[in-house]
């Protein structure tokens, strides 16, 4: 699975601080797209996921008194290959 950021209008560092957490596992804890790469920017990321009940499930958790998450693409690929 590949997750795509990016802040797509003029934007502070640390404005914007968020959870990413996948099947219930956090995989990006303190997300800060503006602080990482800056304004106008993308910042992709790109997990391998074993889904065990047919549904991906992905949160994006707002740290109190911040902006909302953002995410700009989602993509997922199903790899038969990865199976054991």
């Amino acid at each position: 699975m590949e997750l795509d950021f990016a802040e797509v209008k003029r934007q502070s560092p640390d404005r914007r601080v968020f959870d990413v957490l996948i099947e219930g596992q956090e995989v990006l804890p303190s997300l800060d797209v503006a602080g990482e790469v800056g304004s106008y920017a993308a910042l992709s990321r790109t997990y391998t996921v074993r889904v065990i009940d047919g549904q991906l499930n992905v949160r994006f958790v707002t740290h109190k008194g911040y902006g909302v998450p953002i995410v700009n693409a989602l993509r997922v690929t199903d790899r038969p290959d990865l199976l054991s």
